[in-house]
């Protein structure tokens, strides 16, 4: 029996040592399962078309208007055809605030951001959902790492108002009648190639 089951390769049953590593997921994958787990909304763009029409295709699933849509960024505003947001204007009078992150935390699924993104604005004071754009070389293994890279990306002046992102589950929170109290946020995340910008 045994030189049958060497000869057609009889696969052995062999136990994992205790002692050996975990096999590690990539990035991209663990931040993506632990971040739709929680309920947010993930969109993978192969280039900027795609991008564009992915908003375009969540504005529609929400019955929104381009002008219940504001952003913090000039840049954000002229390609997505949106309008500056007024100063006299509170965002909490829009239905969605579009920005950009800093870094997408693998292992917890939250999305670092900073007053580059948001401006001076608590994550309490914006809309209940946000539409935020990333890319595919902003993946981060956890805080710790993502702060080393902040740091490294802003060598002289390290940015104000950086905090996580937390999407906003149903499950966990149901309790909670308000979202406002808990940072938590509805979130679409549209992640386009960072290799593919044009």
């Amino acid at each position: 029996m045994n030189f049958w089951a060497k000869l057609f390769g009889k696969k052995k049953n062999k136990e994992k040592s205790k002692y050996l590593p975990e096999n590690e997921i990539p990035n991209d994958l663990s931040f993506v399962k632990k971040f739709t787990i929680k309920g947010g909304r993930f969109l993978f763009c192969e280039n900027q078309y795609e991008t564009i029409s992915n908003f375009n295709e969540i504005l529609v699933e929400n019955n929104w208007n381009l002008n219940e849509v504001f952003s913090l960024n000039e840049d954000l505003n002229e390609k997505f055809k949106i309008e500056i947001i007024n100063k006299n204007s509170s965002p909490k009078d829009f239905k969605t605030c579009l920005i950009k992150c800093e870094f997408l935390i693998s292992n917890t699924g939250l999305i670092l951001v900073c007053d580059k993104q948001i401006k001076h604005f608590k994550l309490k004071e914006l809309p209940n959902t946000l539409i935020i754009l990333s890319e595919t070389n902003q993946f981060s293994k956890d805080v710790s790492e993502a702060m080393s890279l902040l740091k490294n990306k802003y060598k002289n002046v390290i940015p104000a108002n950086i905090t996580t992102i937390n999407i906003y589950n149903y499950l966990e929170i149901e309790n909670t009648l308000n979202l406002d109290k808990n940072n938590s946020k509805n979130i679409y995340l549209l992640l386009q190639d960072s290799n593919k910008n044009e």
